[in-house]
């Protein structure tokens, strides 16, 4: 599934480079949808979990992974860039939730 994750990056993410951040073994099982904001340094400095298998504890462990994810520097064009996408994971042998197509910050 780890193999997968990567190949779910690249698709949804171009430049996010081929390493993954260790995964806790708490969240093996655990499935989300995140909606996630990448910088032009390929940092990503906001994330939150639009849906997920529902444990509180893991929602927070999955939005720390997904904040050590690092893309490339940006390219000119680049899409992902500075806006917000949705961006679904699996941490093992599961489907990730359904989740929205377009994703915006949280309301303040």
């Amino acid at each position: 599934m780890i193999a997968l994750a990567v190949l779910m990056l690249a698709a949804l993410a171009p430049g996010a480079q081929d390493t993954l951040p260790p995964i806790p073994a708490g969240l093996l099982g655990a499935t989300a949808v995140t909606c996630v904001h990448v910088t032009d340094r390929g940092i990503v400095d906001q994330a939150f979990i639009v849906s997920s298998t529902g444990d509180p504890d893991n929602d927070r462990d999955v939005v720390a992974w997904v904040k050590q994810l690092r893309w490339d520097p940006a390219t000119m064009g680049d899409a992902i860039r500075n806006r917000w996408f949705p961006m679904p994971i699996a941490f093992g042998p599961a489907d990730p939730p359904k989740g929205p197509s377009i994703c915006s910050p949280p309301a303040i």
